[in-house]
């Protein structure tokens, strides 16, 4: 009984570590690509936004609608990355709320748990004849994913 608690203790605490890890890399990758491209993190991203919603929104409140939509997702997950990292670092169950709350958005905006990975599907598929249909079925993947992570989360941090 005692070695179960213990397993069960070092599985939590591993899974804490290893996400927290994933999102650190994820946070990082982000910011790493925003200053080799001489663009200062999140700020640049704000500004961009709102020439992009200038430049075509002109006029037609629904292309800035879109482009607000498509955009905030994104700025979202990497602005919550910050807290779900630390609450995964502290190990506080209450980054079970933060999960919940970037699981759609990661989903929207294709930033998933595991890093690189959409990357490495590019690399791979980009260019084949049935590039829509594998873009389709990894997208379902990715949500797959990031949904069972969410689930991960909550029963390992029931108290």
């Amino acid at each position: 009984m005692g070695t179960e608690f213990t397993g069960e203790f070092r599985l939590k605490k591993t899974s804490y570590l290893a996400f927290g890890i994933f999102d650190l890399i994820t946070l990082c990758y982000y910011l790493i690509i925003q200053l080799t491209e001489s663009k200062i993190p999140f700020y640049s991203d704000f500004i961009q936004l709102n020439q992009l919603t200038a430049r075509f929104g002109e006029g037609i409140k629904q292309s800035e609608l879109y482009a607000y939509t498509m955009a905030t997702p994104f700025l979202i997950v990497y602005l919550s990355l910050f807290l779900s990292i630390w609450l995964y670092f502290k190990q506080n169950y209450n980054v079970k709320w933060v999960v919940l709350f970037q699981t759609p958005f990661r989903i929207i905006s294709l930033v998933t748990t595991i890093p690189f990975l959409v990357s490495i599907f590019q690399w791979l598929f980009l260019g084949k004849d049935n590039f829509a249909v594998i873009t389709y079925v990894f997208y379902m993947f990715i949500a797959l994913i990031e949904i069972m992570k969410t689930i991960y989360i909550f029963r390992i941090c029931k108290n």
